[in-house]
């Protein structure tokens, strides 16, 4: 499987969050191409209390820290009980509030 992520069309880094201009080399010459999905959960955070009322039926929700094998980290929605230090897949799904979320699963349920 492969995410969807900004990528530099000079040197090949990838990019996350989206940006205007390489974080390596500076170059503006920025497109979307896929890239690996795998990476390891670096850390889970528990969310119990929110401000945003649409989010209050989704609470408790794991938020997570992936690096992915791209190079890259990212902010998740943890889906299951993972630990940290698990290998893990990305992906968009549907958040609570039916918005496309990045999301981490376990390798090994996917």
């Amino acid at each position: 499987m492969t995410l969807l992520l900004q990528t530099c069309s000079e040197c090949g880094a990838v990019q996350y969050p989206r940006r205007a201009v390489c974080r390596r080399c500076l170059s503006g010459r920025l497109a979307d191409a896929p890239v690996a999905d795998g990476g390891t959960l670096l850390a889970v955070a528990r969310i119990e209390v929110t401000l945003d009322p649409a989010w209050s039926a989704a609470l408790p929700c794991l938020a997570g820290t992936v690096l992915l094998d791209a190079g890259v980290k990212m902010i998740v929605m943890v889906a299951g009980d993972i630990a940290a230090g698990t290998r893990v897949r990305v992906a968009l799904a549907p958040g609570p509030t039916g918005q496309p979320l990045f999301t981490a699963r376990a390798e090994d349920t996917e």
